[in-house]
């Protein structure tokens, strides 16, 4: 914790004309990163807003945008972080950081139990960004919200998928147990 509180100084002194940065973009954008990851949530957007608004750099603002979504995602506010992913998809589809994007958009919507919109969301996901490298995730995912809804048959068909397709998948051994049921 003492690390951070020393980044988050010698950050503060770039901003505030002790050492003034060409990278305001990036220092505001490290600041508000670091706040999020200490628990200081709501200072961290604010920091990472002002990232976006200082940068032309069209990677820092889709990245600072994902960043501001996550941040409400580690939260525990998943309806606030919802637009903010769609953002990063509709505003920064061509950049990295969409597909992730994309994928979380469907997790949020599952937090807030909205399961068959999550489930569509997933198949988009899969759909729209067919080289994303976490299709265990969304097999995982997707088998969750039929197996939450109730729908088991239609869950072990994804969980039968993930362990077929992904055997060295972290979440194949969940996956497996609930074959079993």
């Amino acid at each position: 914790m003492r690390e951070y509180q020393n980044a988050l100084t010698s950050f503060d002194r770039g901003q505030t004309g002790q050492g003034s940065s060409s990278y305001l973009d990036e220092i505001y954008l490290a600041i508000g990163t670091t706040r999020a990851i200490i628990g200081q949530h709501d200072a961290g957007i604010a920091e990472v807003r002002k990232a976006i608004n200082a940068s032309s750099d069209v990677d820092l603002k889709s990245y600072a945008q994902y960043q501001i979504a996550a941040t409400y995602l580690m939260k525990g506010d998943p309806p606030s972080a919802l637009p903010e992913f769609q953002k990063v998809v509709s505003n920064f589809g061509a950049q990295e950081v969409a597909p992730l994007a994309s994928f979380r958009v469907g997790q949020c919507l599952m937090e807030m139990k909205q399961y068959q919109q999550a489930i569509d969301q997933f198949a988009k996901t899969e759909a729209s960004f067919v080289d994303f490298p976490h299709k265990d995730w969304l097999l995982s995912f997707t088998g969750k919200c039929y197996w939450d809804m109730g729908k088991r048959t239609e869950a072990k068909e994804f969980f039968s998928r993930l362990v077929t397709n992904y055997p060295k998948s972290g979440l194949k051994p969940t996956a497996e147990k609930l074959l079993k049921t």
